[in-house]
């Protein structure tokens, strides 16, 4: 992986940790 995909969020799964980052940041605005 380069580094500009892993600062997207991007990882092994590829969009598999975008939705998982996606998800996580809605759970911190709704909690926020």
């Amino acid at each position: 992986m380069s580094m500009a995909m892993r600062r997207l969020g991007y990882g092994p799964c590829g969009e598999r940790i975008l939705w998982a980052r996606k998800m996580l940041e809605t759970v911190v605005d709704i909690n926020d």
